[in-house]
């Protein structure tokens, strides 16, 4: 099972290796980098799909206690931008890597199904006295998120 934090890294180290930019997260407090550069957000952290499955994986002999493991799907949207220079363009690349058998492999081995990605936007907006190309795209994925208990004995 990954974890959330382990999710958003793998989702951040596709983008990054498969658009060749520098790539950070939105909203962080710091200058922009030099354009053309991407940042990354999740607009959506977690939904639940459904319900939750409970399963007893184990029985403390001497207590009576027993572990419980509750396991779920989960549904996550992150949103990329790309600012510059052929900003369109490499969210295309990058959309189009999802049908590719190595990445469909990443995901697999990262434990992340990705369920859908929204229509390239485009966003180029006027900065100053120039227009700065942006585009905007947005992943839906599913994975699963787990814990375990210790459900003490009445």
């Amino acid at each position: 099972m990954q974890t959330e934090a382990q999710i958003f890294k793998s989702l951040f180290d596709w983008f990054k290796r498969e658009s060749g930019l520098v790539l950070i997260r939105a909203n962080q407090a710091t200058p922009r980098p030099p354009r053309p550069y991407a940042s990354m957000r999740f607009v959506v952290a977690s939904t639940r799909l459904g319900g939750s499955v409970d399963q007893r994986i184990s029985t403390q002999v001497t207590s009576g206690d027993w572990l419980v493991q509750t396991s779920g799907m989960r549904k996550a949207v992150a949103s990329f931008n790309i600012f510059g220079e052929n900003a369109l363009s490499l969210l295309a690349t990058v959309r189009d890597s999802l049908d590719r058998p190595d990445v469909i492999e990443e995901f697999e081995i990262a434990e992340i199904t990705h369920l859908d990605e929204g229509s390239i936007q485009d966003l180029t907006a006027l900065q100053e006295t120039d227009y700065e190309e942006r585009g905007q795209l947005d992943l839906t994925i599913a994975f699963v998120a787990e814990s375990t208990v210790d459900v003490k004995t009445i």
